[in-house]
C-alpha cells in the first residue's frame, strides 16, 4: 500500500537495498501497522532505523492522518502523476525519488520513474542530463522521452535495469566501460581509452 511504500522509501533513501529491506521488515514486525509506527515516539523508531529517517517518518505520517482523516495515500490515484508528485513532496523529508517510489511501486501503479543515485550517475555519464542536476530535474527531463504506452511495471523494470547498470558497470569511483552494453552510446565510454566499441561521431 502507498503508506507502507512511503515508510520503505524513506528508509531506503538512506541505505543499501539489503539493509533497508531488513530495517523495514523489522520496523513493521515490531509495530505491526503504519498507524502504530505513526503513534510511536521518535526514540522507539530510532532504535530500528537512522535518526534522521525516524524523525521524518514520525513527522510525515501524522500529517497524512490530519489531512485525510485516516492514514492513507490512496487518494493520490485520483490525480495525474504531476499533481500526485507535488502533493506527496509537500511531506517533510520527501523528495522526487521517494515520491516516485510511492506512486510507482505501490498499489497505485502510476507512471512515475524512480531515479536513484546509480540511475542518475548513468544519466549524467550518458550526457542525458547535466553533471550536477538534482533528482527532480533529471526526472522532468527524462520522463517525456519514455514511451507513452509503458505500464507501471515497465517503469519499474527500467529503473531496476539502470540501477543494475550503475552498480555493475557505471560505478562511481571506477566505471568499467568496455563490457558496458551502452559503451558505444556513451560520451564517457567513448572518451575512455579502454572502450573498444567506439563508433564514429
Amino acid at each position: 500500500e502507498p503508506v507502507h511504500q512511503l515508510v520503505a522509501a524513506m528508509i531506503g533513501g538512506q541505505t543499501r537495498s539489503e539493509v533497508f529491506r531488513a530495517a523495514y521488515l523489522s520496523l513493521v514486525s515490531r509495530f505491526g501497522s503504519c498507524e502504530a509506527i505513526r503513534d510511536a515516539a521518535v526514540g522507539q523508531i530510532e532504535v530500528m532505523i537512522a535518526e534522521v529517517t525516524a524523525e521524518r517518518v514520525n513527522a510525515a505520517l501524522p500529517i497524512i492522518s490530519r489531512q485525510k482523516g485516516r492514514l492513507s495515500l490512496d487518494h493520490l490515484g485520483s490525480h495525474g502523476v504531476p499533481e500526485a508528485l507535488a502533493r506527496i513532496e509537500r511531506l517533510p523529508g520527501v523528495g522526487r525519488k521517494v515520491a516516485a517510489w510511492v506512486l510507482n511501486f505501490s498499489t497505485l501503479a502510476m507512471h512515475a520513474l524512480v531515479i536513484d543515485t546509480h540511475h542518475l550517475r548513468v544519466l549524467r555519464r550518458l550526457a542525458l542530463v547535466g553533471p550536477s542536476v538534482a533528482f527532480a530535474v533529471a526526472y522532468d527531463r527524462i520522463m517525456p522521452f519514455l514511451p507513452a504506452g509503458w505500464s507501471a511495471e515497465k517503469f519499474d523494470t527500467h529503473h531496476d535495469l539502470k540501477k543494475r547498470l550503475g552498480q555493475t558497470f557505471c560505478r562511481h569511483a571506477a566505471p568499467h566501460c568496455p563490457p558496458c552494453p551502452l559503451c558505444d552510446l556513451c560520451p564517457t565510454g567513448r572518451q575512455s581509452a579502454h572502450c573498444d566499441r567506439v563508433r564514429p561521431d
